[in-house]
């Protein structure tokens, strides 16, 4: 409906304006929390896939986006994939799209529906040396909320581009190495000490993803992106 599209296409022209007041990813980041739910989203997320490391920028849930990052999903993730297929905006469905899906991405969309994201529309931008950028609008409906064919294309692109522009040029602040918590601390010392998270989930009478969470975190803070990576820097740093 002729509404609805017009009302699509301002969501990007809000974006525009929302990534020209904020300064700073925190601010920038609420300000789009504000923005989709406005338009009816529940989440967004912003990925941007280097060679060796993503930078996310989401308010999917925390404990989601821990699990997405130590699991590798980017490996499996269909709208990587897509993006890096259709090179440009697109709608999706888990209910739709599962259906052809093989195991693996059956038990990944399962897994995503199960923190309420179950549809969305996504706009790559190519970020240069072969590289790209996603910005993500999800819902916890099933149906698809916006059609790539209602969008102005060219208003899309052009507002994740900013955004993208936006998010790289942010100083990066230093890790937060000091303030390491008790259960992150120790679960880098088992890991260290050659204990698998599952190892440690079942000692400490946890669920395996509480574990992925907190090793994320400790990560996180010490601005690594693999295990190994971590528990050498947090041993180097006398933090385990």
């Amino acid at each position: 409906m002729e509404f609805d599209r017009m009302r699509r296409n301002r969501f990007f022209s809000e974006l525009i304006e929302t990534i020209a007041r904020a300064s700073g990813e925190k601010p920038l980041k609420l300000a789009l929390s504000r923005l989709r739910a406005n338009y009816g989203y529940d989440y967004f997320a912003y990925l941007n896939l280097h060679a060796q490391k993503v930078h996310a920028v989401s308010d999917c849930p925390e404990e989601w986006q821990a699990i997405y990052l130590a699991r590798s999903y980017t490996i499996i993730d269909p709208v990587i994939t897509n993006a890096k297929r259709l090179k440009r905006p697109f709608e999706w469905s888990i209910d739709r799209d599962r259906r052809l899906a093989g195991d693996d991405v059956k038990r990944f969309y399962d897994e995503a529906a199960s923190f309420g994201i179950r549809s969305g529309i996504s706009i790559p931008v190519r970020t240069g040396h072969g590289q790209f950028a996603i910005f993500t609008l999800a819902s916890s409906r099933d149906e698809v909320m916006a059609k790539t064919a209602e969008l102005d294309i060219a208003l899309a692109v052009s507002a994740v581009a900013l955004l993208h522009a936006k998010f790289a040029q942010e100083p990066v602040a230093p890790p937060a190495i000091a303030d390491l918590n008790k259960k992150e601390a120790s679960f880098l010392k088992m890991i260290a000490e050659g204990m698998r998270m599952a190892d440690i989930a079942n000692l400490e009478g946890l669920a395996y993803k509480t574990v992925v969470f907190h090793i994320n975190k400790a990560k996180a803070k010490l601005d690594v992106y693999t295990l190994p990576h971590a528990t050498a820097r947090a041993t180097k740093l006398s933090l385990i």
